[in-house]
């Protein structure tokens, strides 16, 4: 008869093998994903914050727009990476986990950036017409080599994306200028 002192990790898993290839599969798999899970965590607030500016804009809404179209794509692959129960050994990589801390600085740096363009009013758009679309630019490049990095490159189209982000960033300050003009 055994008591509870007597009670080993080998005597359970000599009676419900299955059991115990479950708990080593789980612990593995928790060891694995530490590193990622506090990151992936911070991303995934990341986008909905950039989503909460999104829908509280006032301004600008439709440059925000483009950065949500490329982060749409993320957020669902962001989830099934945090839903992911199966050993990976890329994320045991130190190279990977870097590239998701870049990742996560790229997103700050978009939301920041969304802030800012969300409070801009038309003339002050206007002004900064250049170094808007020359920050934005930048940011997606940086996102996007985020994104190769940590392979999510299947899920974008990036050329296509932007060309579109560009129409839509043209077309938005084009509008800027016609109601500057209308005004004076």
């Amino acid at each position: 008869m055994t008591t509870k002192e007597n009670v080993t990790f080998e005597s359970v898993s000599n009676t419900r093998p299955e059991l115990a290839e479950f708990i080593e599969g789980a612990a593995n798999v928790a060891n694995i994903l530490s590193p990622i899970v506090p990151v992936l965590s911070i991303i995934t607030t990341l986008i909905k914050d950039i989503f909460a500016i999104h829908e509280k804009a006032q301004f600008n809404k439709k440059i925000i727009e483009s950065i949500i179209n490329r982060i749409i794509a993320v957020e669902v692959a962001i989830n099934l990476l945090k839903s992911r129960t199966k050993c990976d050994e890329k994320f045991q990589d130190l190279k990977y986990q870097k590239s998701f801390l870049k990742f996560q600085d790229s997103l700050e740096k978009i939301k920041v950036f969304a802030e800012e363009v969300a409070q801009l009013r038309v003339v002050e758009t206007f002004l900064c017409a250049k170094s808007i679309e020359k920050k934005f630019n930048e940011l997606m490049e940086e996102y996007e080599a985020c994104m190769k990095d940590l392979s999510f490159t299947m899920i974008i189209v990036f050329d296509e994306q932007r060309r579109i982000d560009n129409d839509i960033l043209n077309n938005a300050l084009a509008k800027m200028v016609k109601v500057l003009r209308n005004v004076q």
